[in-house]
């Protein structure tokens, strides 16, 4: 498992809507390949109205 902290940005290119904040994401590997990931952000409300 590798797990990678990192600061996000996620924009819509064609609306103003954004979410910019710090995120946890979890990967889950296994022969070389992704089979499960998580993200966690650190405002869960904003990221949620960004990608609703």
């Amino acid at each position: 498992m590798i797990t990678v902290l990192l600061w996000s940005i996620s924009r819509q290119p064609a609306a103003a809507n954004h979410f910019e904040g710090r995120s946890v994401h979890v990967f889950h590997m296994s022969d070389g390949k992704l089979t499960e990931f998580w993200a966690f952000p650190e405002d869960q409300s904003m990221f949620d109205d960004f990608w609703t």
